[in-house]
């Protein structure tokens, strides 16, 4: 990721917010503010960042995977 990779980071995670969870029917506000606040990309190695808030499982090591939004 380039220098505004925290700013590349929020807007994905807020994308995600948007695109996986309201228009799959999502609608606790609680739920919602919390998805859009949590940094998941902190929760995985660097190199998989740009993979945080993808649509899919994601690698934390010990062969396991966080899984999708």
């Amino acid at each position: 990721m380039n220098g505004n990779s925290h700013d590349a980071l929020t807007a994905a995670r807020l994308s995600m917010v948007e695109t996986q969870l309201r228009r799959r029917g999502i609608s606790d506000q609680r739920v919602l503010a919390a998805m859009s606040k949590v940094p998941r990309h902190e929760f995985l190695s660097r190199q998989y960042w740009p993979d945080a808030y993808a649509d899919h499982p994601v690698p934390i090591g010990e062969q396991q995977t966080t899984s999708q939004p």
